[in-house]
């Protein structure tokens, strides 16, 4: 029976659970600060792929540094250490059975191998399979010794995937579909409780997860300045940024994704998404006045460009891209002092909308071109190697913080939770498309099929990876275009005035290598 004290009690920082002389305490990390000095005989850490790891190390694995009964436990100590000194034998006296040290449990769902839930695991196994070798343990503890009362034994390792679990524990059907519509190497870490290495795209997570900005991947600029940002919901006004839109609704999301383009890297700061479901339910309870999706979609695109400085728009003609372009130069949905956006101007490629009065910005883009296609994906996978192209810091705090801010602000709908989570999708995305080769020999990328029903197949989605490759290749394109010089003019009437004479100025008006080879001819 429970006394009268037992029961939950939930706090403003903590939630306790007593039970008769037994407490268990739940508490949020947050940074670490607000939980030092706590005491425990057993520490839980759960989903431990997602705590931060100097937090666990510095923090809560102290929480059992103390022994269940310190002081019987130094009066014991001391005891045996005073009769080795004076050369009495004392008795050993048996253990009690249910008597147990404090106990560290590392639980939750596998990750990916360069995670460090996968390093203790590593270095669990390891101190398991040496059986208490001390050449084993060496080689364990980089050359050096194991700790004096270091003992082989209390480390224990359990993985419990789906198949071993007992029937009907885990709804099969659910199980099932998963299998079938995820990556396998997600299935394996979700059900199987498999440490992948890598995923098997030709993104590789480890090379993703190389550019997102962290307390332990310090990345400088070309000045040796330490590079650091977050997502966010508003932008510098002094930067430049780049749109890439994917409109497909039926089957994708429409995403949109903000680049921040920096001389010498390129920043993810913000990425949206939304489906015609979410449009209606918007408009059910009134947070939008626009009844059609495409019109909704692109106010959306007017709005961030207030927030956003924008130069460059990129769409996918498809899937609804013309009916975007149409809305953002349609007169009947443009506000006072906005202007219209229409097609870039292309001199080799004259259109119609050229003498529009407006800002031409929009980059209608054709996945269709083989060329712009491969060009465009294996130069993304080069800016990943060369560390241009970055994600924002992301933590579980940094997550925290995010929601935190919305509540204050009361953000209900677009908020900073959602821009950093859609991040975070755009990752897993990016993982997940593979480069194959179709019967003609040309390359394909794209998610892996999965089946969706009895016969049917379908692909998974990539819509946010979609949106970043095409505003990639708009800012590798426009970073790349060396300027031209503008050609003058000259000649005029003799007595039209004169001009400062200045031996270092050009002779000539044209290409480079023309002026400088007619320098110091004449």
């Amino acid at each position: 029976m429970c006394d009268p004290e037992s029961g939950p009690r939930r706090d403003t920082d903590r939630c306790v659970m007593r039970i008769n002389e037994s407490v268990i305490t739940c508490l949020p990390l947050g940074d670490g600060q607000k939980i030092r000095g706590q005491r425990a005989n057993d520490i839980i850490a759960d989903e431990f792929a997602s705590i931060p790891r100097d937090i666990f190390e510095n923090v809560v694995a102290g929480f059992a540094a103390v022994s269940a009964d310190p002081v019987e436990n130094v009066k014991r100590l001391a005891a045996q250490k005073k009769a080795k000194e004076l050369g009495v034998e004392i008795l050993a006296e048996e253990a009690p059975k249910d008597q147990k040290d404090n106990q560290i449990i590392l639980s939750g769902t596998a990750y990916y191998d360069f995670n460090h839930f996968a390093t203790y695991w590593k270095k669990w196994k390891a101190i398991i399979k040496s059986r208490g070798q001390k050449s084993k343990l060496r080689e364990i503890f980089n050359g050096d010794d194991p700790p004096e009362n270091f003992d082989w034994t209390q480390y224990s390792i359990i993985r419990m995937p789906y198949e071993l679990l007992p029937p009907g524990f885990m709804d099969a059907d659910q199980v099932a579909r998963s299998k079938a519509t995820v990556h396998a190497g997600i299935y394996q870490m979700e059900y199987g409780a498999c440490f992948t290495r890598d995923s098997q795209g030709f993104f590789k997570r480890s090379l993703i997860e190389s550019c997102v900005i962290t307390k332990d991947n310090e990345i400088k600029d070309s000045k040796g300045n330490v590079i650091h940002f977050e997502a966010s919901l508003m932008g510098d006004p002094n930067k430049r940024y780049i749109f890439g839109v994917d409109p497909a609704s039926e089957v994708d999301n429409f995403s949109i994704v903000v680049l921040e383009v920096n001389p010498d890297h390129r920043r993810i700061v913000h990425c949206w998404t939304t489906t015609r479901s979410e449009h209606k339910e918007l408009i059910k309870k009134g947070y939008s006045t626009e009844t059609d999706f495409y019109s909704y979609c692109a106010r959306k695109i007017r709005n961030l460009m207030s927030l956003y400085p924008c130069i460059h728009i990129s769409i996918d003609a498809q899937g609804g891209g013309i009916a975007i372009i149409e809305s953002l130069h349609d007169n009947d949905k443009i506000k006072e002092n906005e202007l219209p956006i229409w097609p870039i101007i292309d001199n080799d490629k004259p259109k119609d909308t050229d003498g529009e009065r407006g800002l031409h910005i929009i980059e209608p883009c054709q996945f269709a071109r083989y060329e712009w296609l491969a060009e465009a994906n294996h130069g993304m996978r080069k800016d990943f190697e060369d560390k241009v192209l970055l994600f924002p810091f992301f933590d579980s705090i940094s997550l925290s913080l995010s929601s935190s801010e919305d509540s204050i602000k009361n953000r209900i709908y677009d908020t900073l939770e959602e821009c950093v989570l859609d991040i975070e999708e755009l990752k897993d995305e990016l993982s997940m498309i593979q480069m194959t080769q179709s019967n003609g020999g040309r390359d394909r990328w794209d998610t892996p099929e999965v089946i969706v029903g009895t016969g049917k197949k379908s692909k998974m989605r990539k819509d946010r990876y979609s949106a970043l490759l095409m505003a990639n290749m708009a800012a590798r394109t426009l970073q790349r275009t060396p300027e031209q010089e503008a050609y003058n003019f000259y000649g005029g009437f003799a007595t039209g005035g004169h001009t400062n004479k200045d031996q270092n100025q050009k002779m000539y008006i044209g290409p480079n290598w023309f002026t400088e080879n007619m320098k110091d001819v004449y």
